[in-house]
């Protein structure tokens, strides 16, 4: 997993460094909010540990950016011991807060701990099969169903199965959604061939 650390200190963020990629972890380094953010959004980073006081911009204003378009977890490292600053950096999307001084493996510790609550929405996430794309799409307006991108307008002899079909699918099911054309309209909507009459098509 890769780690990326925002910190314009080269002896922290060194040594922080040196603690996680001790524990397996890739890690990134970099000193300002700006190139933090082109970082996160051109390459896959797993977590950001994520100075609050930055030469440009503040941890804060990171964090407000990156939740725009990421929901990379971070953890930020301040100075600032105040309780509202922990809360400003909790509301704005942080996942954790240390004050420093602290100690590098209580930070590799919890850096685990945020990517193992995660995990499970992630491999839920991954597991989830894609949505299946609609065999079907309608065009009431203009007479027209196609299959699977391919589709043949309604000719005038199959207008009136059609409209039946279309303007009055409660006569067919309580919900409208759950319609679906009989395999006699599914088969001949493509070669227009069928022969209008007046009984509307029946549900399949």
């Amino acid at each position: 997993m890769k780690i990326l650390i925002v910190d314009d200190e080269p002896a922290i963020a060194d040594t922080l460094a040196y603690a996680l990629r001790a524990d397996g972890f890739a890690v990134d380094c970099c000193t300002l909010g700006g190139e933090a953010m082109a970082l996160l959004q051109g390459e896959g980073h797993d977590l950001v540990v994520l100075d609050v006081g930055l030469p440009d911009l503040s941890g804060f204003d990171v964090c407000r950016g990156l939740r725009r378009f990421s929901e990379v977890p971070v953890l930020f490292l301040t100075a600032r011991a105040d309780e509202v600053d922990r809360i400003v950096g909790l509301e704005l999307g942080a996942d954790d807060y240390v004050a420093k001084p602290f100690s590098p493996r209580e930070v590799v510790s919890r850096v685990r701990a945020i990517l193992r609550r995660l995990r499970p929405e992630r491999q839920a996430a991954a597991a989830s099969p894609a949505a299946a794309p609609a065999r079907f799409t309608v065009d009431a307006e203009g007479l027209r169903i196609a299959y699977h991108g391919t589709g043949s307008r309604s000719p005038a002899t199959n207008t009136c199965c059609w409209r039946c079909s279309w303007n009055a699918p409660a006569a067919y099911s309580p919900a409208p959604t759950s319609w679906r054309p009989s395999g006699r309209t599914a088969a001949t909507a493509w070669t227009g061939q069928w022969t209008p009459t007046s009984r509307p098509c029946a549900p399949s």
